[in-house]
């Protein structure tokens, strides 16, 4: 049975395809201005990149940052995100000063989602999941692949052991060098599908892949995430270029 949940009215795991706006600003004044913007876009979800900011080590500035954007987000659910290296990010704290700012981070009460890597291993998620219960918040486990896109099984079986490693969400981002990669990875999303009780967020990066980020949806997909003025990953599309296709697809209750 598929678990839904709802964060700050926004119903999860409910088969609706919701759209996510990543923040990825180096500087503290230009990170809160695109969080204005993209509220004012009103999109279902925001990402704020912390790998990105220019001082992603200092948990006071980044504290800081967040008290800020507070008001601003009270209606739109935030996922923190301090990507690794290892994974198309900017990161490479350590994983104790990871743990230490996700903590502060969630003791804000800014936070919605923390989303870190499955690499990252069980014992290190397991601590993770203790501390986003404490703070009743949510966890994504995610796998980026930017080199390749891996057997269709391979990607059920990461999505699957998204689920068992405790995550309420599990992500997966692949970079198709074909059109059949393409197909690989939808093909993997509807089979997981059937299988899998958590809401899941996969695509295809890059231009080949962005017929993913528009129908994922309806392989099982729950999140897309698209652009404001720059993109956190290749392939990413505009917002209000993302958000018309999905309407006109899903117009007279036509679900993607």
């Amino acid at each position: 049975m598929k678990r839904i949940f709802s964060i700050k009215e926004k119903e999860f795991g409910a088969g609706r395809f919701l759209i996510c706006i990543p923040i990825i600003s180096s500087e503290k004044q230009t990170i809160i201005e695109d969080f204005k913007d993209a509220v004012d876009l009103n999109p279902d979800l925001v990402e704020w990149r912390v790998d990105y900011f220019e001082d992603n080590g200092d948990v006071e500035k980044i504290k800081d940052v967040l008290y800020q954007i507070k008001e601003l987000t009270q209606n739109i659910p935030v996922i923190f995100t301090c990507r690794h290296q290892s994974e198309g990010g900017e990161c490479s704290l350590n994983p104790e000063i990871r743990y230490n700012m996700f903590r502060e981070a969630l003791e804000t009460g800014v936070v919605d989602f923390l989303d870190i890597e499955m690499l990252n291993g069980e014992g290190y998620i397991n601590s993770i999941r203790k501390l986003k219960d404490q703070y009743g918040k949510k966890l994504i486990l995610s796998y980026h692949n930017f080199q390749t896109t891996p057997d269709e099984q391979l990607i059920v079986d990461k999505l699957l052991e998204g689920q068992s490693l405790g995550a309420d969400i599990v992500k997966v981002a692949l970079m198709p060098n074909t059109p059949v990669d393409v197909m690989t990875l939808l093909s993997a999303t509807g089979k997981a599908w059937e299988n899998i009780d958590i809401p899941m967020i996969t695509m295809a990066m890059g231009d080949l892949g962005r017929v993913s980020r528009v129908w994922g949806n309806a392989f099982g997909s729950e999140i897309t995430f698209a652009s404001m003025r720059q993109s956190s990953a290749p392939g990413q599309i505009e917002f209000g270029d993302l958000k018309r296709i999905i309407e006109l697809f899903s117009k007279d209750g036509a679900q993607l």
